[in-house]
């Protein structure tokens, strides 16, 4: 499945909406309930984090994922890109990169920080996704065939066969 978004006129109110839709069907997948028309979402990045603060669930943080940082590495290319690969302890890679749209503009140290920053960015993802996994996992059981690996369904039916034999005895 291809998805775009289209604007489109709302069935119900006739104003106009924006539409996730399937590009090879043209069948819409969901309507967006609002349409901002400004770039501004409502809250500043620092009203959001200080929101977040107060929150108790398991979640990513920024120093969570600083934590499992392992070394980060830089390289400039063609005088103008900085690259930045970020490796997590157990091997991960982000990559960042910045450039400016002017040559002129290049700062090696801005490069650097932005460069980070583009790397770093995609750390959150992968962690929210392994704690998705983490928090998941201690729900499921592991007799659960849809979330356990051959090996572990084969013991499983090892250990079950030989309680059983041991019931016949």
């Amino acid at each position: 499945m291809s998805l775009g978004v289209k604007s489109r006129t709302c069935p119900r109110s006739g104003s106009p909406c924006d539409c996730i839709i399937d590009l090879k069907t043209d069948l819409v997948i969901c309507q967006l309930d609002s349409v901002v028309r400004s770039i501004d979402p409502g809250m500043t990045l620092e009203q959001a984090q200080e929101r977040v603060a107060t929150k108790t669930a398991p979640r990513v943080t920024k120093e969570s994922i600083e934590e499992r940082i392992e070394r980060v590495s830089y390289t400039v290319m063609d005088d103008i890109m900085t690259v930045c690969v970020i490796t997590m302890r157990n091997g991960f890679k982000a990559l960042g990169s910045a450039v400016p749209a002017d040559p002129r503009n290049y700062d090696p140290e801005v490069g650097k920080r932005y460069a980070f920053e583009d790397a770093f960015k995609g750390l959150w993802r992968v962690e929210g996704y392994l704690l998705c996994e983490r928090l998941r996992g201690d729900r499921l059981s592991i007799q659960h065939p849809a979330h356990t690996t051959r090996q572990e369904r084969a013991q499983a039916a090892e250990a079950v066969a030989e309680t059983k034999a041991r019931k016949k005895r």
